[in-house]
């Protein structure tokens, strides 16, 4: 097996691992298509540094992973709606995609 088909088989796992149920609806749709999604969410900090060395502004950074075979274009203001924690959000940009399997999108929260 080849370092590609390695990582290909990889990246499958963790997203069978690390995916929370969810539904996605396009833009100015009212059809949902249940679909699993590894959702990230980090922070970053930035601005000046005050005293202590940490920036003056903190920023939370959600992003989301679809598996293409699932939901093969998402589009931006499409609505993701999470079914355990009910957590809503919408897509704010989908990023250039890396791989021909998998596209990670910025979200901005709707609700918590």
């Amino acid at each position: 097996m080849s370092w590609a088909e390695d990582r290909a088989a990889m990246r499958e796992d963790v997203h069978a691992t690390f995916c929370f149920a969810a539904r996605y609806s396009a833009p100015g749709s009212a059809t949902f298509t249940d679909c699993l999604v590894r959702r990230h969410d980090n922070q970053s900090r930035f601005g000046d540094n005050d005293r202590e060395g940490y920036g003056q502004v903190v920023e939370q950074i959600q992003r989301c992973v679809f598996d293409k075979l699932e939901i093969p274009s998402p589009e931006r203001n499409g609505r993701i709606e999470f079914v355990d924690d009910g957590l809503v959000f919408v897509i704010d940009s989908v990023l250039p995609m890396d791989d021909a399997r998998w596209i990670t999108c910025d979200l901005v929260v709707v609700s918590a």
